[in-house]
């Protein structure tokens, strides 16, 4: 994985305008610092003291928070969403489709071939990545979706489970006991103190008497941003994809299960592997342009090639723009009319491809394997990524 991507994923930063301020948006209470080897509780308190109920008044949070209820938390038991529930998977897809983070990611994986340039074909892409369901224990007992953003819980251990917003819902209604976080290490040696304004935080926590001794929490960011992220990273990147986020340097892991109709997140999830020494965390979200340029060179080149963010008018496009409204050009003065951000796509390495026929991304293609070989291989990797959260 390269620095184009790595510059992809700062990029997208800069375009959650939908993230929370801390402070404002909501608390964090940490507390005392611990290291990884202790499994005590020595959080006293909640790790939110505060949260603006305010946040259900925007779109993808109140789509989002729909979805949570959706699901088992017990592994084992086999997912049949109603025909409220795929309704309800429906319309957060149309919601966050129209985002800026997800109109980019689109941008991004389309001119690469590893999206169809149609915003209907890449909502059931995404579809199938997040919401088809597979094997964790029993058939369909599991998806990308529950694993991620809700958590299961198998045999007294809990998996997954990586979203502040689910962590805050559970915390509130009393499911989720906060054992306290886990000090971040410092760039240069040591471990570094942490703040109010963390955006990224390792925790540990108990769940309905289940206990996750790390987890790792994006803080105040947007459904569509952590989407967004895990998906130009399980699309476009490798298994493991070190990116820089401000002060913080992150491993986003990726593991997936092959489908011949298109494979499906295992888990993907962010690693903190150090923070800035002396740095509060990352300031609120940004609205202007990001100021990196962007790395040249060959394979992967975010479409575009900006070298300052978006042009000023996109600066002002309203980031609630709907999927529907784009898809069936309601608005023609939006740049996703003609091409999205007023660039033109640039020309794709290769002719895009189905999503079924996805190679490991920034990888070369090696000498193709018989049939039984392949076969053989996907099952036993099959097997393996599912145990993983």
């Amino acid at each position: 994985m390269g620095e184009p991507l790595r510059q992809a994923c700062q990029e997208l930063w800069t375009l959650d305008h939908n993230r929370l301020t801390p402070g404002r948006d909501y608390r964090i209470n940490l507390q005392e610092g611990k290291r990884s080897s202790n499994h005590s509780d020595a959080a006293a308190q909640p790790l939110f003291s505060f949260v603006d109920e305010a946040i259900w008044q925007r779109p993808t949070y109140r789509l989002f928070q729909a979805l949570l209820n959706n699901y088992h938390r017990e592994a084992g038991v086999a997912e049949r969403l109603n025909t409220q529930q795929r309704q309800e998977v429906d319309a957060f897809l149309d919601a966050i489709i129209g985002t800026q983070p997800m109109l980019f990611v689109h941008q991004q994986l389309n001119a690469i071939g590893r999206a169809d340039g149609d915003l209907r074909a890449f909502k059931e892409q995404l579809r199938q990545m997040w919401f088809s369901t597979y094997r964790r224990v029993v058939d369909n007992d599991s998806s990308g979706f529950e694993h991620v953003f809700v958590g299961e819980t198998d045999h007294g251990q809990t998996k997954g489970f990586h979203n502040w917003v689910q962590f805050w819902l559970q915390e509130r209604n009393g499911d989720v006991n906060y054992y306290g976080h886990l000090l971040p290490r410092r760039r240069d040696q040591g471990l570094e103190q942490t703040g109010p304004d963390e955006r990224i935080i390792n925790i540990q926590f108990g769940w309905g008497g289940d206990v996750k001794p790390v987890s790792t929490l994006f803080v105040g960011t947007s459904p569509e941003f952590d989407m967004a992220l895990y998906t130009l990273c399980f699309c476009a990147g490798e298994p493991e994809n070190i990116i820089q986020l401000r002060d913080y340097e992150v491993k986003i892991k990726c593991f997936r299960i092959h489908s011949k109709y298109g494979d499906k997140v295992g888990s993907s999830y962010p690693e903190l592997i150090s923070k800035s020494p002396g740095e509060p965390g990352f300031a609120g979200a940004s609205q202007g342009p990001s100021g990196l340029p962007m790395a040249q060179g060959n394979g992967y080149s975010p479409a575009g090639n900006y070298s300052s963010g978006y042009p000023p008018q996109q600066q002002q496009q309203p980031h609630s723009q709907s999927y529907a409204a784009a898809a069936a050009g309601a608005h023609p003065q939006q740049p996703l009319q003609q091409q999205p951000y007023g660039k033109p796509f640039q020309p794709a390495p290769q002719q895009p491809m189905t999503f079924q026929q996805q190679p490991t991304p920034f990888q070369q293609q090696g000498p193709p394997q018989d049939a039984a070989q392949q076969s053989c291989m996907g099952k036993f990797l099959g097997i393996l990524k599912a145990c993983f959260s």
